[in-house]
């Protein structure tokens, strides 16, 4: 038989759910009543509230604040590309100008000026 499908025994022992495997035997707690559930989220709210106003965590980001976030890193980036581009060209350029260097002032190449 599936076990999804097989009936357990419970009861409730003060704000406990208790699954019973044998009568007359000690159970094992399965959860909590809603009750106590709730109680147990509003103290953690709590906490959690606590904390942010410490500085000690921050609260997740909201859609806009991650999209600002990543808008303000694009532009850095794309900044960082455009200096990098201007490099490689700059580079590119000296690297142009060493290799007309090397080859015109090997012998056999007679270059006179006009």
């Amino acid at each position: 038989m599936n076990s999804q499908n097989s009936p357990i025994m419970c009861v409730l022992e003060g704000d406990n759910i208790v699954h019973i495997l044998t009568p007359g035997q000690p159970g094992k707690v399965i959860g909590v009543v809603y009750g106590k559930y709730e109680e147990a989220v509003k103290i953690a709210n709590g906490y959690y509230d606590q904390l942010i106003k410490e500085g000690i965590i921050k609260p997740p980001q909201t859609p806009e604040e991650r999209h600002k976030e990543l808008m303000e890193a694009l532009g850095v980036m794309s900044g960082k590309v455009t200096a990098l581009e201007g490099n490689v060209s700059a580079l590119s350029l000296r690297t142009q100008k060493l290799e007309e260097r090397k080859h015109g002032n090997q012998p056999g190449n007679n270059r006179t000026n006009s």
